[in-house]
């Protein structure tokens, strides 16, 4: 019997790096660079955004002050 441990990988056709589990009938990807360069990627992404956010907040802060500035004129 097949238990977490213990699954056989079927290859994929037409792609060597992927394998079906013949438990779940999952496909996995058993590229462990491409995975790594997938979520290095992704974070990198995620990092760039949260740049983003920041500078769009502090374009905002600088848009209000320059408008308390004009007012006082």
């Amino acid at each position: 019997m097949n238990n977490n441990y213990d699954r056989d990988l079927i290859p994929v056709e037409g792609n060597s790096s992927l394998k079906r589990d013949s438990f779940s009938k999952a496909i996995i990807n058993s590229d462990k660079t491409s995975f790594e360069n997938y979520i290095s990627l992704r974070d990198q992404k995620i990092k760039e955004k949260d740049e983003i956010e920041s500078i769009k907040s502090e374009l905002a802060e600088v848009k209000t002050l320059l408008a308390q500035l004009v007012a006082k004129l």
